[in-house]
């Protein structure tokens, strides 16, 4: 059953916003449920989620995930933190601390709720969801810019880009984690950036399907969109908004063109083509894995 939305503009889990990435701002989007219930100051709930969430900063930022439970029915909080897998210990830390207290700011006193920031997520509840891979609440965002010219490619390589990048977060990372870029994409946008992640405790197969499903919620024709959960998300922009090399390498040639666009970048070297990812690919690699799309 899905929680409701606070009073904060958040309508049906499903949100449409307009974001512009910033390596300087701090951006939060929360679910706050009602439907949870409420705790009142200085109560047993109060205390046992105040542990929970100095556990889950304290704990979470050199593994990038963790979880944890406090206190016992009807007073137990379980919690649930997250943080981007390009992130360190110290970005990640940072990141969780803010996520403590945007999310004690913004959905004060409601017994279940969740926060998303840039590089991390933050969830506590009354709910015994720790032992569920239930994905909800989910959030997903698009940035309000739409794809004006070639729209059918773009999206395509788009969902090409996502789908590998996904494939190889669930069945080649055991973080669950991978990032992507496609090349020479269209005259106007010659690249595309994509994420995918899972938390790494779910199994190959659980990644892969709960990835599947933030990818069909994924709003389309966008300059730019992502579709968060709990458990996994996925991610794609215009410009580049993760750190290090790329995991996914889309090689696609333009079309109506002679020359790729001018802003166009390249994959550093040619990479040698792989196999495509799948349920019997290892766990650990580390060569970029490269496709030709036509």
């Amino acid at each position: 059953m899905f929680p409701s939305i606070s009073s904060t503009r958040f309508l049906l889990l499903y949100l449409v916003l307009l974001f512009v990435p910033s390596p300087t701002v701090a951006f939060t989007w929360q679910v706050c449920s009602t439907s949870a219930g409420n705790f009142t100051a200085n109560s047993t709930y109060e205390s046992n989620l105040n542990l929970l969430l100095s556990s889950l900063v304290s704990n979470g930022s050199v593994p990038g995930f963790f979880t944890d439970t406090v206190g016992r029915i009807p007073n137990q909080v379980q919690g649930l933190v997250l943080c981007r897998g390009d992130t360190n210990a110290t970005t990640c830390g940072s990141c969780l601390n803010n996520a403590k207290l945007e999310i004690l700011r913004l959905c004060a006193y409601n017994k279940d709720a969740v926060v998303w920031d840039e590089e991390c997520l933050l969830r506590f509840s009354n709910r015994q969801f720790l032992s569920t891979l239930d994905n909800d609440p989910t959030a997903a965002l698009a940035n309000l810019n739409q794809v004006n010219y070639e729209a059918d490619r773009f999206n395509k390589v788009v969902n090409e880009l996502l789908d590998s990048t996904a494939d190889w977060a669930a069945y080649n990372s055991t973080k669950r984690y991978a990032t992507g870029q496609a090349f020479n994409v269209t005259q106007a946008v010659p690249n595309i950036y994509g994420l995918a992640q899972c938390t790494p405790d779910m199994s190959t197969s659980d990644c892969r399907q709960c990835l599947k499903g933030v990818l069909q919620g994924l709003p389309q024709g966008r300059m730019g969109a992502r579709n968060q959960g709990v458990r996994c998300n996925i991610r794609f922009e215009v410009t580049r908004f993760y750190e290090g090399t790329p995991i996914i390498w889309l090689l696609s040639p333009l079309t109506n063109a002679t020359t790729p666009a001018e802003n166009a970048t390249a994959p550093p070297s040619a990479p040698t083509a792989h196999p495509a990812v799948g349920p019997t690919g290892k766990e650990g690699k580390d060569a970029p894995l490269a496709q030709l799309i036509n």
